[in-house]
């Protein structure tokens, strides 16, 4: 049941969470003041707490907490179920408000460090960069995305070229100078919606949401030139085949879409590499052959 409701919860936005804890400590205050004292309603109000500290932050469980025990306090002040003195009512709720936020600290804590894990995971150790899981997952709601809106998208795929020579003559920390490098000038170079990631080795794949083929191939132009660029500088021979796939109509899946833009950059290679090809794919385009074929030929640009 908990999971659950951590659940449907994740899928509220912050505002709608907070009022829904707001909702429900409002029934707990009302079922609070009907039932017997003795039962010690108080400790059900740790749930509405603690999940809105799980969801929102320490502030926001920090003030549910504090809503809800003031509200304890009032209704047993105004039922008079126990005539014990206030400072005895006080001591209570200092003590309880204490545990409370103590609570909440360590559950937002919690959260903290398993979202940060989460967020390791998901992301590339040497360069930073989304990794293969990230990039599949974040290109899989694009697709449905585009799907329901029938939106353009483009993907692609970038190798570099003589990597293996770097590792071979200048050794490896040189190769994840480069890679690092790379995923530098992805990230500087690219709009806040594009995704860069590195899917392994000197592989890495960018997704281009709502781009067609021409803003995509602005887009990459300048960024093969800051590409090779950022190479000169280091006196490096890198250089960088590019393929570029742009869906006029969504795929049917991530793997899909990437076979069909691997088979683009493979010409790319094939043809002598240091370049960029581009194709369009749409409903009718066989994904087998597209790029590869002569009937539709990707085109290339070696600038």
């Amino acid at each position: 049941m908990i999971t659950t409701l951590i659940a449907y919860l994740n899928s509220l936005p912050r505002p709608a969470a907070f009022t829904l804890a707001i909702y429900a400590v409002a029934l707990l205050g009302i079922a609070d003041y009907f039932t017997v004292y003795e039962i010690g309603v108080v400790g059900f109000y740790l749930l509405p707490v603690l999940l809105i500290a799980w969801k929102n932050g320490r502030r926001d469980g920090f003030m549910i907490a504090t809503l809800s025990l003031l509200l304890h306090l009032v209704i047993n002040l105004f039922a008079r179920r126990d005539l014990q003195p206030l400072m005895i009512f006080a001591i209570e709720f200092a003590v309880r408000i204490t545990i409370f936020c103590a609570l909440v600290a360590a559950t937002a804590f919690v959260k903290m460090l398993l979202d940060r894990e989460r967020q390791r995971a998901r992301r590339d150790f040497l360069t930073g960069l989304a990794n293969r899981q990230a990039f599949d997952e974040a290109a899989t709601v694009e697709i449905a995305r585009s799907r329901r809106h029938r939106h353009v998208m483009t993907l692609v795929s970038i190798d570099c070229d003589h990597f293996k020579e770097v590792n071979d003559t200048l050794g490896h920390d040189a190769g994840d100078e480069v890679l690092r490098t790379v995923a530098s000038v992805l990230q500087q170079r690219l709009r806040l919606t594009d995704l860069p990631a590195r899917l392994g080795g000197d592989e890495f794949a960018l997704l281009l949401p709502e781009t067609n083929a021409e803003a995509a191939r602005e887009v990459l132009e300048k960024l093969r030139h800051r590409l090779l660029a950022a190479m000169r500088l280091k006196k490096c021979p890198v250089t960088f085949s590019i393929g570029v796939a742009t869906f006029t109509e969504p795929p049917d899946s991530i793997s899909r879409a990437m076979a069909i833009t691997d088979k683009i950059l493979y010409r790319v290679k094939y043809d002598g590499k240091n370049a960029i090809a581009y194709d369009v794919i749409n409903a009718k385009t066989d994904a087998e052959t597209s790029g590869t074929t002569d009937k539709q030929p990707a085109t290339a640009s070696k600038k």
